[in-house]
């Protein structure tokens, strides 16, 4: 009892120590409940096999070589489509 009396700041210190680690207990248990809702999920076989080649399409580096090669040619077209419009349709205002 002198003990405590004598030295008050252990005890508080203590106290505080105690209530820090209970709190980072809850924030632990919290976070890993979490992750657990969000993350843990066991699917059947046949969506993780789906899911996986879906993967490997969205990240391979050719695909997007090959969308943007789709897109450039599209542009192309789309060009050349409006310029040839265009000449017709002077063409036609001329007469």
């Amino acid at each position: 009892m002198a003990e405590t009396i004598a030295n008050p700041g252990t005890c508080t210190a203590g106290i505080v120590s105690q209530r820090f680690r209970r709190e980072t207990s809850v924030k632990e248990m919290l976070k890993m409940r979490a992750q657990q809702l969000l993350f843990d999920w066991q699917c059947c076989g046949c969506w993780q096999r789906f899911a996986h080649v879906i993967e490997l399409f969205i990240m391979d580096a050719f695909v997007d070589l090959f969308i943007t090669l789709c897109i450039v040619l599209n542009t192309v077209f789309v060009m050349a489509t409006c310029s040839s419009s265009r000449s017709v349709s002077s063409s036609t205002r001329s007469s």
